[in-house]
């Protein structure tokens, strides 16, 4: 059970990092494009390219915190139905009379209820993990930090995923 909850947290993991990293370049590129072309900039010092890295790595780092809650959101489509280790995370229909059925098709309408529920006890588990951090360090309110807790999170978070959502089971495949 152990190393279905690994597995499913390294392929989480992996998959968070590329497309939030992917998306946050992606809006910090078209913003400096744009910025570029409506101040009419021209690159002819290499102190303009520079401001205009610079102005990208703004760009960056504030994308990425919405890049991330994105990614963080289109993840959970991902973890279900995939077979790990022998298990997988099913998403169930809300039946309140016979017994409830596994979707197998999810959609991203389907995720809502069980996104706010993770991402409740997502943000519980990071605060966990800040007050823990301000024992030993003062630099923890940076977004590289708030990432790895973030990442830290979600392996325990899937560990409660399944007994926090009543829509969300582990089953063997």
């Amino acid at each position: 059970m152990n190393r279905f909850y690994l597995y499913t947290w390294v392929a989480w993991g992996v998959r968070l990092t590329i497309e939030a990293l992917l998306l946050a370049f992606v809006f910090a590129a078209i913003i400096t494009v744009y910025l570029y072309f409506s101040r009419d900039f021209s690159l002819e010092t290499s102190e303009q390219l520079h401001a205009l890295l610079q102005l990208f790595m703004i760009w960056f780092r504030i994308s990425f915190t919405l890049s991330l809650l994105i990614a963080l959101f289109r993840s959970v489509k991902y973890i279900l139905n995939r077979c790990q280790d022998g298990r997988k995370f099913v998403l169930l229909e809300c039946q309140k009379d016979e017994k409830s059925s596994v979707i197998e098709e999810i959609g991203y309408g389907d995720l809502m209820k069980v996104w706010r529920k993770w991402l409740v006890l997502m943000i519980w588990l990071v605060g966990a993990e800040m007050i823990v951090a301000t024992l030993f360090t003062t630099a923890w309110f940076q977004l590289f930090w708030i990432y790895c807790f973030i990442i830290v999170a979600g392996y325990f978070s899937f560990i409660f995923l399944s007994s926090r959502c009543s829509r969300v089971r582990s089953v063997t495949c």
